[in-house]
């Protein structure tokens, strides 16, 4: 198995004051793709809701790791439930190897961080930059068949080891 590894990136482009840090991951060899980490006072629109949370905070460094690492190695000590008919658990580093992700962190109610990982398939590179324009600035909130054929969003628990879809 190979470890993951992240290459933080000091200044790709400019960032808002509600805006995130740039994190490129890598996957493996052949595998790289970037993902937006969202402060602990970004509030997303749409459907997510962070009511029944504790509080919110900016997934750092070692959460990502462990957070990608459940994601794609199929980890004998992760419980992955519900994952629906698309994904299965010794299949998601191979799935996923195209999408950029979007993070969010939130303590629910039992006290368990929690990262939310939007995924948004980027494999057909001019139509998701068409249908994504703004991913690295604001969470993305979408409905239509494009976008329910190319995004997904995980919710993994780091304390329960609990990865599923959200």
């Amino acid at each position: 198995m190979k470890k993951i590894t992240f290459m933080l990136i000091a200044a790709l482009y400019a960032v808002t004051s509600v805006a995130q840090t740039p994190v490129a991951i890598k996957l493996s060899e052949n595998c790289k793709v970037a993902g937006v980490v969202f402060s602990s006072d970004y509030n997303p629109h749409g459907n997510l809701s962070f009511a029944n949370s504790r509080s919110r905070f900016e997934p750092a460094y070692p959460n990502l790791m462990l957070t990608e690492q459940y994601l794609t190695e199929n980890r004998p000590e992760v419980n992955y439930k519900d994952l629906g008919p698309y994904y299965s658990a010794n299949k998601l580093k191979q799935l996923l190897c195209t999408f950029r992700r979007q993070y969010l962190g939130y303590v629910n109610s039992a006290g368990d961080s929690v990262i939310i990982v939007h995924l948004l398939n980027f494999k057909n590179k001019k139509k998701a930059r068409a249908a994504f324009p703004d991913w690295q600035k604001s969470y993305v909130f979408a409905y239509g068949s494009f976008y329910e054929q190319n995004m997904v969003t995980f919710s993994v628990n780091l304390n329960k080891k609990i990865v599923e879809i959200y």
